[in-house]
């Protein structure tokens, strides 16, 4: 076998050889490019044959001119984490800052399954449950674990948390300032315009 290695592809009615060119630490080129080339020749190779017959996918698209896409791509948080993380909102009404937490298990646990811990401004949500079947020779274990900061506009020491049935915990805090008021627009009266008849 030559110093290539190659990679047997297998599909219905086609059975091709794709060569890989080994790469070389006295190639000008950066592991990062080497190793982008060949992932890029991987993902066309697998679109073209299916493997398989997996489904078709998306295909992931790297800035060429980016050394770093690929990891950039593998490693950075997405749009929808972003999104999904916990934060806080406030709410004029009550003077507060409130934050839920999901543990997206719904009814699950129970309020005695539940502990929360704070460290400084940091708020540490822990969730877990042991169940066991009916017939006591299998359990489920899920466990649930969220990190939430508290800003500094809030009272750390007013934190309160509550747990709903629906798997939900909310934790408030007083707000140190009250929020501005929002100033409203002064209502003005109708001015009558005086109607000139020719």
């Amino acid at each position: 076998m030559s110093s290539d290695s190659a990679c047997n592809r297998s599909h219905d009615g086609d059975r091709s050889v794709a060569h890989w060119t080994p790469f070389s630490m006295a190639s000008p080129v950066s592991i990062i490019g080497w190793f982008d080339n060949q992932v890029s020749r991987l993902q066309e190779d697998l679109f073209r044959h299916r493997f398989f017959d997996m489904p078709e996918i998306p295909q992931v698209v790297f800035d060429p001119q980016r050394r770093s896409r690929l990891f950039d791509a593998l490693f950075s948080p997405s749009v929808e984490e972003y999104d999904t993380m916990p934060s806080f909102r406030t709410n004029p009404s009550k003077n507060q800052i409130e934050c839920q937490l999901p543990t997206g298990c719904g009814d699950f646990f129970r309020p005695e399954d539940v502990e929360v811990n704070v460290s400084g401004r940091n708020v540490e949500f822990k969730a877990r449950r042991e169940q066991k079947s009916a017939d006591g020779h299998s359990y489920a274990v899920r466990e649930v674990r969220r990190m939430v900061t508290v800003p500094e506009t809030a009272d750390i020491n007013g934190l309160h948390a509550e747990f709903a049935p629906n798997g939900k915990l909310m934790i408030s805090a007083p707000l140190l300032t009250p929020p501005k008021a929002i100033e409203q627009p002064k209502a003005t009266a109708p001015v009558p315009i005086k109607i000139n008849r020719l």
